[in-house]
């Protein structure tokens, strides 16, 4: 009987702990990718004097790379004396 007693007793002591801090569920919710803006230099130092332009052959190489990522969305500018919008194609 005496053993009953405590295990009510400690049983009742725990459910008063709980009421008092009362715990909740914490709900993670799945966040939106974020969005970056990744600028491209295509300023006069981007033209080299050999005629290939620089600015395509790292346009290329860094929306090759940034472009397929599932972790961020990329939005592509160029950028000289003005900003401008480009496309990631």
């Amino acid at each position: 009987m005496k053993k009953i007693s405590y295990v009510i007793r400690a049983a009742i002591f725990i459910l008063i702990i709980f009421l008092i801090i009362q715990p909740k569920k914490k709900i993670y919710r799945v966040r939106n990718t974020p969005t970056v803006a990744v600028l491209i230099d295509d300023s006069h130092s981007m033209q080299s004097t050999s005629g290939k332009n620089n600015f395509l052959r790292v346009k290329k190489k860094i929306i090759s790379e940034i472009a397929g990522s599932l972790k961020i969305n990329p939005i592509f500018f160029k950028f000289s004396d003005e900003l401008k919008n480009i496309s990631a194609s």
